[in-house]
């Protein structure tokens, strides 16, 4: 009987990701994420959160096909794109939509960014993505917390 381990050789873990936050931004332990965090300074309610993903997909997956997939999961009626952008962050092409949504009564910004795949399977990627959601009146001062949380990102 031959034994195999997670991750190992053959079964490769997730990438290593690193970030880091203003003051204030405390971390949230949420099922099914690499990585939550809160700012502690934003209003009761609907704090401002930040949520980094990481997942293994098929290496036949664009950029532009991940970053679709994450816009069709937020689809709705009451949700608009309000930009679209494709900027470099942690030295990878990275596809960025940011939404505005109604969610009971409250009006939320979303920023979605999907950066490039890495492969570490044959035949698959590890995909990153980092999303900032907020109430729409926090928008301003957070899309700069998200800014310079981005400029911190290291993968790999």
């Amino acid at each position: 009987m031959a034994e195999h381990t997670f991750p190992g050789p053959e079964f490769p873990g997730p990438l290593p990701v690193r970030i880091s936050l203003p003051d204030g931004w405390r971390p949230l332990q949420l099922p099914g994420v690499a990585m939550a965090f809160v700012d502690g300074g934003s209003p009761e309610g609907v704090p401002a959160n930040i949520v980094v993903l990481v997942s293994r997909v098929a290496d036949s997956a664009t950029l532009d096909d991940l970053a679709a997939a994450v816009r069709e999961q937020t689809a709705g009626s009451q949700v608009a794109t309000l930009s679209t952008d494709a900027p470099r962050i942690a030295g990878r092409q990275a596809i960025r939509t940011v939404i505005s949504a109604q969610a009971h009564a409250v009006s939320l910004i979303q920023a979605q960014t999907v950066l490039s795949q890495e492969s570490i399977v044959d035949g698959q990627l590890d995909v990153v993505q980092v999303h900032l959601t907020c109430r729409a009146d926090q928008w301003p001062a957070q899309e700069k917390v998200l800014h310079q949380t981005l400029a911190t990102l290291a993968i790999g």
